[in-house]
């Protein structure tokens, strides 16, 4: 795997050589207590493997140790308290709007991450402004940004993906470009899809944002842009195995504009 060059994502410090942010939080360790976890990597040059780890301890060297063990620690454990109950065991809950923020800065947060780790020698997709914003004050852009909560119950008990992906669309959307980012843990399920104009000097102009089929409705819940209503969780249907995969790429299907 390789990583984006020697800079934080979040700020000008050097990103740490090894370790670095946990895809999956490691307090996911002693909450789910699974005793083996089965991985299955593939990046965006094709390669593929399989292997097995006894704990999450994936990490991706992309932030710094002050960023890693401060703000972002910060988050995540915060996090953990809204949502603990809700990935283990799929317990009912009503995420309020200050919890709706928290979340919304987490996904915006693990997106960054993830983005950086396939960016290579490209340019991030989030500015270094809104890097900046979320690292200071856990501001989250409310525009060009979507943000959807889900529920899922596979095979196993416990399953997790973290998937990020640019999109290049043709047509009428050639002059727009997409991150979408796609991060299941236990019941969890959270995606993020941002817009941005490739053309730099067209990036004033409010970018084009998406709707996704209405067939997702019934399995996800909208929370970002936040409307200032609390969100109550589960949806009405679950996400399962065989679906998965469709919503993990339903950026990729016929889409519509909004």
């Amino acid at each position: 795997m390789s990583f984006r060059g020697k800079r934080c994502a979040f700020c000008e410090k050097d990103a740490v050589k090894h370790g670095g942010e946990h895809i999956w939080d490691d307090w996911l360790n002693r909450w789910l207590e699974v005793s083996k976890h089965n991985f299955k990597y593939s990046s965006i040059s094709g390669t593929k493997r399989e292997y097995q780890r006894v704990e999450l301890d994936e990490k991706l060297p992309v932030v710094c140790t002050p960023c890693n063990t401060g703000w972002m620690s910060h988050v995540t454990g915060s996090v953990k308290t809204l949502v603990q109950y809700l990935v283990r065991d799929g317990a009912e809950v009503s995420i309020l709007p200050s919890g709706i923020a928290l979340l919304a800065a987490f996904t915006l947060m693990k997106a960054t991450v993830a983005n950086h780790a396939i960016a290579e020698d490209c340019e991030p997709f989030f500015t270094r402004a809104d890097r900046d914003n979320l690292r200071r004050s856990l501001t989250v852009p409310a525009s060009g940004l979507k943000m959807w909560i889900g529920a899922f119950q596979g095979k196993f008990l416990y399953s997790g993906k973290f998937v990020p992906a640019i999109l290049s669309p043709n047509g009428p959307l050639e002059g727009v470009e997409y991150f979408t980012f796609t991060y299941v843990i236990g019941h969890l399920v959270l995606q993020l899809c941002a817009s941005r104009w490739k053309n730099v000097l067209h990036r004033g102009f409010p970018p084009v944002t998406l709707r996704p089929n209405a067939y997702w409705d019934q399995a996800t819940i909208q929370f970002w842009p936040r409307d200032g209503f609390p969100v109550s969780w589960p949806p009405p249907k679950y996400l399962n195995d065989e679906r998965m995969e469709e919503f993990v790429n339903r950026f990729k299907l016929p889409i519509l504009l909004r």
